[in-house]
Parts: C-alpha cells; structure tokens; sequence
C-alpha cells in the first residue's frame, strides 16, 4: 500500500516520504480501515517535528485520524457489524492508503457528513467540547453566562467553540491577529473578537482591548500558543480563573509568576486529547461521544474542509496546512 512515513524527526517537508511499505498485520480486537481521507492536524506535524519526543525507532506512518470503510476485522459483533461501513477512525496511521486500529477507536461515520469532514470528526470536536463542557464545566444555561477568552480563535478549534457558545450557553472573547478574523469570527456568533499580535503589541493593549469588549470578569481561557501571548493571559483572569493550555505553536514557554498566582488563586492546567480520553471513564467518555456526535450533526462541530491534497503532494498539504490567516482545513485524499 502507499503511505507517508518518516523515519527521523525533522521539518515535514524534509522528512516525510511517500512510500509502498506492507499493509499493517491485523490484530485482536483491531479493525482494518481502507482510508478515504485525513485530516491534517497541528498535533500531526508536532510529533513529525519531534514535539513529543525524539523518535529513534522504524519508519512510522503520521495521521491520527481520518475515515474510511471497514475492510477486514478482529474484534467480535462490533468488528462484523462495523465491516462494510463508512467510519471515521482515531489511532494513528491514517496518512496511508489502510489503517489498523483498535475498534474502541473506530466509530460509524455521521451519514450527513462527506468523506472529508468525516475525516477531521474526533481531534478537534472532541478537544472543543472536552476543554468547554468537561474540563472548564461551560455551557450551563441555567447560570449565568461567563466568558471564555481563547486564543487562535480564528483556527478550527476555537471557531467551534465559538459555536459551541452559541449553542450551548457560554459568551467567547476571541483574540486574533488579523481584522479579517475578527469580522469572521464575530458573523460566526463571537460575543467580542480583539485583534492583537504578542509580537509586536504591548500587553496593556490587550487587557484594555478586553475590558472594552467585555462586560464582566474574565473566569476561563484556553490558549494552544503559549509564550508571550499565553502569558498574558494570565494576568487577564479573575481571581480564582483558570488558563488551560492546549498547545504550544509559538514554541516558547509560558513565564507565569508563582505569587501571581497563588496571591490570586488561579490555576494553570494543560490538556492533552489522549490522555484526557485514556483518563476518562468509560461511561462519561461514552456520553461525551454521543454529546459530540449530536453536534456535529447540527452544524456546531462540523466546519467545511479546504483544499484535498493526494498523498504525493503531501508537501504542499502541509504547506497550505501552515499558511497564516487560512480559514479552511486542507485534508489529504486518499480513495474512495
């Protein structure tokens, strides 16, 4: 089968090859997956570039998630009866032709959903819902509703919370770099979009941007940048508020002072999709599937996908993938 592969961490333009390598032995409890797209994730790119740790072992496929048609299974009634169907898949690999996984990771693909959106169904929906509803506990209509303050909100994370806001009962301040965004964000349903660039803008501008477009305290914030513009978040809480970190594309550390902190109580949590989900019993992990699942269904979690690039061009996906104040998630088209 052909797939993309590295066998060292490095930049992905430089490292990434597409190759015919052996379709993966199916084990116990896996289904085999013959993919029809992928999605093209910042966290895909992360464990290319060695974020996650150097990797020192045999060549290995990127991709943690896409859809496709169950082809051949191991794993009991649910495997029979998932063989045959259109699936999105959550594992690992999905930058080939197939894919095995465990079939705790494979779920019947939303019928309103294409190939495409399919494809880009778990990392993000999941991350979206589990920071708002479960982790921060948002979305509860009958209190009243508190901010959110996020970063990178014009990315497909933060514009579905903003419709998760909407939706579910919660008001978002959505900090961007581009007037473009801002507009965007705001007709999306933003309660109050801020334009700011950490690089060039003094934090003061920041908090009076805030205290402007805001008529209350700040309680939450979420932000996948750290460095400079994640710290300052920081001093934007209300006592008590809480900064959940979700990523690091400015590749710089957050430098938080402890007596800020402790002086104000406020508390600064990381958040990483799969160990939240590893970590998550099963019977709440089941209803937050289905929770996700009916908003996809409604529109909430479900954005329209870029460009689709086939494998051989996976230089120019990532490419497009990493183009600054792109609105669209360019995917990779694998079959059909």
């Amino acid at each position: 089968m052909r797939a993309i592969e590295f066998s060292e961490n490095g930049d992905p333009h430089d490292v990434l090859r597409v190759v015919d390598r052996p379709t993966p032995p199916l084990e116990r409890g896996q289904v085999r997956v013959r993919l029809h797209a992928a999605a093209i994730n910042p966290s895909d790119l992360i464990a290319v570039r060695g974020g996650y740790g150097p990797h020192d072992g045999p060549p290995v496929v990127p991709g943690l998630e896409g859809s496709g048609t169950v082809v051949a299974h191991r794993a009991g009634p649910y495997g029979a009866w998932l063989t045959g169907r259109r699936v999105t898949v959550f594992g690992g690999g999905t930058w080939a032709e197939e894919a095995v996984a465990d079939v705790n990771r494979v779920l019947p693909a939303p019928t309103n959903l294409d190939d495409a959106m399919a494809a880009m169904a778990f990392v993000n929906p999941f991350t979206a819902f589990a920071l708002t509803r479960c982790v921060l506990g948002l979305g509860d209509r009958k209190t009243k509703k508190p901010w959110l303050l996020q970063t990178a909100a014009a990315s497909a994370v933060g514009r579905m919370i903003v419709r998760l806001g909407r939706r579910d009962g919660f008001r978002t301040c959505c900090v961007v770099r581009r007037d473009q965004h801002a507009a965007e964000l705001k007709e999306l349903g933003a309660d109050a979009a801020v334009v700011f660039d950490a690089e060039t803008d003094p934090v003061d501008d920041l908090r009076a941007k805030i205290a402007e477009a805001t008529d209350g305290p700040i309680d939450a914030a979420v932000d996948p940048v750290g460095g400079k513009l994640g710290t300052a978040l920081v001093d934007l809480l209300a006592p008590d508020g809480r900064l959940v970190c979700y990523g690091s594309l400015s590749g710089e550390p957050l430098a938080v002072r402890p007596r800020t902190v402790i002086n104000r109580g406020l508390s600064v949590e990381p958040f990483f999709l799969r160990r939240w989900m590893t970590r998550r019993p099963k019977p709440a992990l089941l209803r937050d599937v289905l929770a996700v699942r009916r908003r996809l269904s409604d529109g909430t979690l479900a954005l329209p996908p870029g460009e689709g690039f086939p494998l051989e061009r996976i230089s120019d996906a990532i490419a497009a993938s990493t183009r600054p104040g792109r609105s669209a998630k360019p995917w990779l088209q694998i079959g059909t």
